[in-house]
């Protein structure tokens, strides 16, 4: 006995989903990046670096720099990310300054997520390894 598969019913159903469905076609996305945190209470398993990060926003005194470390996957450029949304979080009208608290999207959040925000420059450490890469970062 062959099973034969019966894609009419499958194309009328995607058809009757209409664009906003998860059956209509579209591009596709990784599922890392679909479902990739966007604030610091969605990071999992980070408890500690949220805490320390959430202290450094309340009291103040945000360092200059911070250097995230770790195996692949892990989540550094996630994070990376999240905390330039936060020091650069900004509603039409507001200025409410770095913050740990974004409910919704500010002003420059969509283009920081999506590396396009001119403003903020994300660095592979693990690829620019060179003097010439060091100097042209100082630059």
């Amino acid at each position: 006995m062959s099973k034969t598969r019966d894609t009419s019913n499958e194309a009328a159903a995607a058809a009757q989903a209409g664009p906003g469905s998860a059956e209509a076609a579209g591009p596709y996305v990784v599922l890392a990046r679909k479902y990739r945190p966007q604030t610091f209470g969605d990071l999992i398993g980070q408890e500690p670096m949220v805490r320390t990060l959430k202290n450094a926003f309340e009291s103040g005194r945000i360092a200059q720099a911070y250097m995230l470390t770790g195996v692949r996957g892990v989540g550094k450029t996630t994070t990376a990310r999240i905390i330039a949304r936060a020091l650069n979080y900004a509603k039409p009208g507001q200025d409410l300054g770095p913050t740990i608290d974004m409910p919704d999207f500010g002003e420059h959040c969509l283009p920081i997520i999506e590396s396009r925000q001119v403003n903020v420059l994300e660095m592979d450490a693990a690829s620019h390894t060179g003097i010439d890469d060091v100097r042209e970062i100082v630059e």
